[in-house]
């Protein structure tokens, strides 16, 4: 119940219809509200197609010893007063209430298959009592599911001298290095340990997976998956490209907390490819002292940008993911999200075989039993109203920002954004500030907003920041129309933490990335970007967020600027577009992840 799985979601609901099969969503009350528009919309838009429709489940917090309207983390943000760590265990817990729901719906409806997110373990048991094929669906790629696998098989962190010591993932295709603080499959004796392993054999009894991906992204991985982890896996992705409109684009998620005409507006102003998105998804909000950082390394590149900064209430669900099996109760459910995912029907994956070949290979062959690859899930959202209802409404008016973007010159923004869920401190967001001030770039910053820092007063920002970056930089304080901004021509460069539906959206825009993880698998994905494909330079984030990892002002610059004007910049941005276009080719009549989803749909239809 995160935007990062609920949007990708919608996009592949979408692609279903296209192909001619009804699709229905299940969902609570209040998050049906956020599919409610874009649903409407898509189904006006496409009076030919399947309707896609929403089926409400009950869900009475109180009763499950949640707080009223607890229906996704948005609520962990909005109430950081709150005992986040026992409120997300609860709130993790409480998924089981929709399994006698789901068991009489599936008595009644006898659907062809049902796709369920991985951590639903109990899923696949349910859907092979009534004879339905159960489908999981993973929020990442083939790489991160690979190198995971690797690393649960083969335990290389237990060789090593000390925990920042770099080592070779035995097995995985392409001699990738990471150290054991960047790994998250450790203590597999632990509670956690077991649930995870629960979840595992639950995958490998599910009929199949489908990906988030294409081939061409993640040829070798995508071949790897096939071969050594799932038994059928199916490429459909990247689901966002399915979003073609304006409308779509818009409406994707939330509302925008900023207009999404003045946000085009302001980047129509710039010159192509010169712009700094930062966005650090939709789980991760840093401390005042990492804003800080953040603000000064903008101001000191002299780039301009965009930061899309969110509410901070929490650490948010991956703190108690990455907890490495000290809490019981998670542990327990993670055990039986990995078992039920190993035993469902397949995996569903939001990416495309080109991205990472050699590791979907590996995922099929050595992790999951299925899989398909059905993405980029966002590159179906073609339209300006598309792009802009995907996910929450916007906090900025996407008109504006556009215009703001047609204002620069091509690849001279650069957009920063660390998702809906990352929790920055306000000492980081004072040095991401001072980079991004001197880089002298121009730059829209994703801010998810701090719940210490509601009033006046803003203590992450550095004194002046704004008036001294005005027409260069853009901070949006809430949800932004990402895939607009991403998809503009005068955005150069994604800051990004790493989280697969942003990494995906970045490759699907063909922008080079400063990659800054912070948690989950975030940090394998990192190495996609930067060891496998090449196209994005490290921020020199080793740690995840939860342990106090901090990020100089210094650090944000150099990477700002190495991307921008370095000597491999323009290599970089030219294997970034190669990638956009496997990307978009991937998606259409007879590419990779076409022809996966058309393979995924004729078995189930048969």
């Amino acid at each position: 119940m995160a935007h990062g799985h609920m949007i990708p979601t919608l996009d592949m609901a979408k692609l279903f219809s296209t192909k001619g099969a009804k699709s229905t969503i299940l969902t609570t009350p209040l998050n049906a509200k956020i599919l409610e528009k874009p649903i409407k919309s898509f189904n006006e838009d496409n009076p030919g197609l399947e309707d896609i429709t929403i089926h409400i489940l009950h869900f009475p917090c109180t009763e499950l010893g949640l707080p009223q309207g607890c229906e996704n983390t948005d609520f962990f943000f909005s109430n950081p007063d709150l005992n986040t760590g026992d409120l997300n265990r609860k709130f993790l817990l409480s998924m089981e209430y929709f399994k006698e729901q789901l068991e009489q719906l599936l008595e009644t409806v006898r659907p062809d298959c049902l796709v369920a997110n991985m951590f639903l373990p109990w899923a696949t048991k349910l859907a092979e009592k009534f004879g339905v094929p159960r489908l999981v669906f993973h929020g990442t790629g083939y790489f991160s599911l690979c190198a995971s696998h690797c690393l649960r098989l083969h335990k290389p962190y237990k060789n090593v001298a000390s925990s920042s010591e770099p080592f070779v993932i035995p097995e995985l295709p392409g001699d990738i290095v990471i150290t054991e603080e960047q790994v998250i499959e450790k203590e597999e004796e632990s509670v956690m340990g077991k649930f995870m392993k629960e979840l595992r054999d639950s995958e490998r009894s599910s009929f199949g997976v489908l990906v988030n991906s294409f081939h061409e992204l993640e040829p070798a991985y995508s071949d790897f998956y096939k071969s050594s982890v799932a038994k059928r896996a199916w490429s459909i992705g990247p689901l966002s490209l399915g979003n073609r409109e304006f409308r779509e684009k818009a409406e994707r998620g939330k509302k925008a907390s900023i207009d999404e005409h003045k946000c085009l507006k302001w980047l129509d102003s710039k010159r192509c490819e010169s712009v700094i998105y930062l966005s650090f998804g939709t789980m991760l909000s840093f401390n005042n002292e990492q804003l800080v950082e953040i603000a000064a390394g903008l101001d000191m590149s002299g780039h301009d940008f965009i930061w899309v900064m969110l509410y901070r209430g929490l650490n948010a669900a991956q703190g108690q993911i990455l907890d490495r099996g000290e809490d019981t109760e998670m542990g327990k459910f993670m055990t039986e999200v990995l078992e039920s995912g190993a035993k469902s029907s397949g995996v569903v994956v939001n990416s495309f075989y080109e991205l990472e070949p050699d590791y979907a290979d590996f995922y099929k062959r050595f992790v999951a039993k299925r899989a398909w690859h059905i993405g980029p899930l966002s590159v179906h959202n073609r339209g300006f109203e598309e792009k802009a209802e995907r996910g929450k409404r916007a906090s900025i008016d996407e008109a504006e920002c556009l215009k703001w973007l047609d204002s620069k010159k091509p690849d001279s923004v650069v957009y920063i954004s660390f998702g809906s869920v990352a929790n920055i401190k306000n000492e980081q967001l004072i040095e991401i500030a001072a980079g991004l001030e001197a880089s002298d770039t121009s730059f829209i910053w994703v801010v998810r907003k701090n719940g210490e820092n509601t009033g006046d007063k803003e203590e992450w920002l550095p004194e002046g920041f704004e008036e001294r970056v005005k027409g260069r930089g853009m901070i949006i304080r809430g949800w932004a129309p990402q895939v607009l901004i991403l998809d503009h021509q005068a955005t150069g460069v994604f800051v990004t933490h790493c989280g697969w539906n942003s990494l995906l959206e970045g490759v699907a825009a063909g922008l080079p990335m400063v990659t800054w993880p912070v948690g989950a698998e975030q940090f394998y994905n990192e190495i996609l970007v930067t060891q496998v494909l090449r196209t994005g330079v490290s921020v020199g984030s080793n740690k995840h967020a939860i342990m106090g990892d901090f990020i100089s002002r210094e650090n944000v610059e150099k990477a700002v600027k190495e991307v921008l004007a370095g000597e491999e910049a323009e290599e970089m941005r030219s294997r970034a577009k190669k990638l956009a276009e496997m990307a978009k080719a991937a998606v259409e009549e007879g590419g990779s992840s076409f022809n996966d989803i058309s393979n995924f749909m004729e078995e189930f239809s048969s």
